[in-house]
């Protein structure tokens, strides 16, 4: 039971994973395209198609795309190879194939070090620190209220700001088609093409530490002191491919990435850095498309309220039925 509900758990988060690559990066896009017209412009007889327009844009990150979802095979190797409750850090025997074992998509469990190391100070199952970051759901309410306040800062300071967007024709492409089209699909590309890079130096730091008893300490070690700022070098480049070094410095484009590994690794999963680098794109594409700062904060502020209370709400009333439900077991 235990293991078919391991692997249950691993399907879900494959799956979601899948659906929400080619949702975001896929789907809409192509709905906003071709069946919103904004592929209009680009398909002009004799005309070339010049970098700057989103079909092109687009074009160049589908090998991004498909960087990221070959990511799939993270909790695949892991599924096959690494029994539940086992690490790849610490298994016995290990195999070349180890470095394909580590898996950051959804992990807080196995791989997030706040987690392990609640765990290890007492605080264990439901008492530890990161219990809550179990549900998805949660991560992507949290991670909205964090990187969407942070988000809304970077309207007014700039310097908040953590990765550029590509320079689109905004003749070409209007309103939320405009705003959409600078968010994705660099955000979930970028991310899952450098969560694809951490995974795989992490799989090699977990071999390592499995070769020679190293424990999952010195794993958690490696990773945060040299794949989260190897990873952080990284995007360095893959930013310099895609946007030619515009207007964010090299130095804060190696911050972004740099700290986005290192939230994964803390977290135990990719989303917190997705959230981050998604609603940093919106609001980055929204300064752009709306001059007056004040209305686009006013009413950022407002919708992030309304999530802040509902999310409240929701889990106050959660905690409650819970507690409810303790008292008339233990009673």
């Amino acid at each position: 039971m235990r293991k078919e509900g391991f692997l249950r758990s691993e399907a879900k988060e494959a799956v979601f994973y899948i659906f929400l690559g080619l949702f975001m990066t896929i789907f809409i896009p192509i709905g906003l395209g071709f069946i919103g017209k904004q592929f209009g412009s680009s398909f002009i007889t004799g005309k070339p198609l010049f970098f700057g327009d989103f079909i092109t844009t687009w074009i160049i990150y589908i090998p991004f795309i498909i960087v990221g979802l070959f990511g799939l095979i993270f909790p695949i190797a892991r599924l096959i190879s690494i029994d539940k409750n086992e690490h790849p850090a610490t298994q016995k025997n290990p195999s070349w194939f180890r470095i394909f074992t580590v898996s950051f998509i959804f992990s807080p469990e196995e791989n997030g070090f706040i987690y392990w190391l609640s765990d290890k100070v007492g605080f264990k199952d439901k008492r530890n620190l990161m219990n809550w970051s179990l549900s998805i759901f949660r991560v992507f309410i949290v991670a909205t209220l964090v990187f969407g306040l942070l988000a809304i800062l970077q309207v007014w300071f700039p310097v908040v700001q953590g990765a550029a967007l590509p320079s689109l024709k905004a003749q070409s492409i209007t309103g939320i088609a405009n705003v959409y089209f600078n968010t994705e699909p660099p955000a979930w590309a970028e991310t899952m093409t450098l969560l694809f890079i951490l995974s795989i130096l992490s799989g090699i730091f977990a071999y390592i530490c499995a070769k020679f008893k190293l424990g999952i300490g010195v794993w958690f070690a490696l990773v945060l002191l040299i794949a989260c700022p190897l990873t952080g070098f990284s995007w360095m480049g893959i930013h310099n491919l895609v946007y030619g070094n515009q207007e964010v410095s090299l130095f804060s484009t190696f911050i972004f990435g740099w700290l986005g590994a290192t939230f994964t690794v803390l977290t135990g999963t990719v989303f917190f850095w997705y959230m981050w680098h998604f609603w940093n794109n919106i609001f980055a594409a929204l300064v752009k498309l709306i001059s007056a700062k004040e209305d686009i904060v006013f009413l950022a502020l407002g919708i992030w309220l309304i999530i802040l209370v509902s999310f409240s709400v929701i889990e106050f009333y959660l905690y409650r039925r819970r507690k409810r439900e303790r008292q008339i077991v233990y009673n």
